[in-house]
């Protein structure tokens, strides 16, 4: 796979964007003292720069003024956004300054240049978050406008000949399907309450049958269920099921043109389910380091950016808020938390007791050396492992 193949469909607050050059900046902020008679300077540091984001984009095509108003509103609305970037994924930011060109000799053409300032919400010592309280009320927003589109795609459902109604239903039926295949593939560890999950997924498929007359209802199971999958599965899941199905038609009827966006819709509220269940997963997870937090940040950000990508309805807003929630949430939890580190036993086996002893002076942090490292039968450990930072 090339360098190409890893680049993202940008994208600002939603709108999309061909970007033909990225530029950053960043630093260290601070003060140069110098003294009469002393060679050299004392240089204070009080901390990162903010980190400046600049982006060369264009709009083509015969629909560019539309869009170009839409990315317009969206650089002028106020506060943060989401910007995704081709190379590094999703980031929060706030508009700095944005200019746009268009010439007559390029008809069809307008070119931007855009200054971000990397953001997020603040950091101070004193900021808390409640992450049940604050991940769940953004789940609920996605998950209460997610339904709303989901029902309004499907406004005239009872319009499609029976074959084609069919299709969507069999659609919703296999989405259901896919997740119950992913929670067979687990081990009880992997959920919260295994007893619960079964009972849960059970309650989903069969709601699959009535995706079509009840969505709200089958939206918030779907939810209920992913929610108790450990968040690492649930995001393996999520990736796995983030592209939207391919369509069966290319429409020439009203019929095969409804039927099409009713199989997107259902794919799209699978998704979002997905994502909100994913959030509330998040908030009712015991970090164990830093490197955990960040590597669950990243791999939702790339996800929730891919959802807004594809998204052209009213949920995005909700999509963003969630992103930057869970985002700021993961980044203060993971700043309070430990990094890991290797660590080589001596060439004789040493008891992981004697081992949390002689790290952290606290024997009972064995049972948490052995889940670091996937082996909670051994006693003994030898080679290369990975512990956390003393």
């Amino acid at each position: 796979m090339s360098w190409r193949d890893t680049l993202l469909p940008a994208s600002f607050r939603g709108v999309a964007l061909e970007v033909e050059e990225v530029g950053a900046a960043g630093g260290r902020r601070g003060t140069d003292y110098v003294y009469p008679g002393a060679d050299g300077v004392y240089a204070s540091d009080a901390g990162a720069a903010a980190e400046q984001v600049r982006l060369s984009a264009y709009l083509i095509g015969a629909d560019y003024p539309a869009r170009r108003e839409q990315l317009v509103e969206a650089l002028n609305k106020e506060g943060p956004g989401v910007l995704v970037h081709p190379y590094r994924g999703a980031m929060l930011v706030q508009v700095r300054s944005w200019d746009l060109v268009e010439r007559t000799a390029e008809g069809g053409l307008a070119q931007f240049r855009l200054t971000f300032t990397r953001t997020g919400l603040p950091s101070a010592p004193s900021l808390t978050l409640d992450s049940v309280d604050t991940l769940g009320a953004a789940a609920s927003a996605v998950d209460s406008d997610a339904a709303e589109a989901y029902a309004l795609a499907l406004t005239n459902h009872a319009t499609l000949p029976v074959a084609l109604a069919s299709q969507v239903t069999s659609q919703a039926i296999e989405q259901v399907a896919r997740v119950q295949g992913a929670f067979e593939a687990l081990g009880p560890s992997q959920f919260r309450d295994a007893v619960q999950a079964k009972q849960l997924l059970q309650a989903l498929f069969a709601l699959s049958a009535t995706a079509i007359s009840a969505p709200g209802d089958f939206a918030a199971a779907l939810a209920a269920a992913l929610a108790e999958i450990s968040p690492s599965e649930a995001l393996t899941f999520a990736a796995s099921n983030q592209t939207r199905p391919t369509l069966p038609f290319v429409a020439t009827t009203p019929q095969e043109q409804l039927t099409n966006e009713e199989l997107a819709a259902v794919a799209a509220v699978t998704q979002r389910a997905t994502l909100t269940g994913i959030a509330r997963s998040l908030a009712l997870t015991d970090l164990v380091s830093r490197d955990e937090a960040d590597d669950l940040r990243d791999r939702f950000a790339a996800l929730v950016a891919a959802e807004i990508a594809l998204s052209t309805d009213d949920v995005v807003a909700s999509l963003q808020q969630l992103l930057q929630v869970v985002v700021s949430d993961l980044r203060e939890r993971g700043a309070r938390l430990a990094r890991l580190v290797d660590y080589t036993a001596p060439p004789a086996t040493i008891p992981a007791l004697v081992l949390a002893w002689d790290l952290y002076a606290d024997p009972s942090r064995e049972a948490q050396i052995r889940d670091i490292n996937s082996t909670p039968d051994a006693l003994q450990i030898t080679g290369t492992i990975r512990v956390l930072e003393a």
